[in-house]
């Protein structure tokens, strides 16, 4: 009778230890997926934000305001002078 009492506290350890694993995994599992869905909600903030730069730089070089604006970034080097 002393071995069917040690058997069935092993099971029941056992079973114990199997919720709290589960329940422990299935913790983990949640907080991976909500970061994972935090990660695919930032990159796409960041696609979307990249293609509005991209647009407006497609429209700045289109408007041809680009050598002009590289033009004065230019001029205002050549501009200071240095004092001896």
């Amino acid at each position: 009778m002393n071995e069917v009492l040690q058997s069935e506290v092993f099971f029941f350890i056992t079973s114990i230890a199997v919720i709290v694993l589960t329940g422990l995994a299935v913790g983990v599992l949640v907080y991976f997926i909500s970061v994972v869905k935090d990660l695919k909600h930032v990159a796409r903030v960041a696609r979307r934000e990249a293609d509005h730069i991209a647009s407006d730089l497609a429209d700045f070089r289109a408007e041809n305001h680009l050598p002009n604006f590289l033009k004065k970034i230019f001029n205002r080097r050549h501009k200071i002078k240095i004092k001896h």
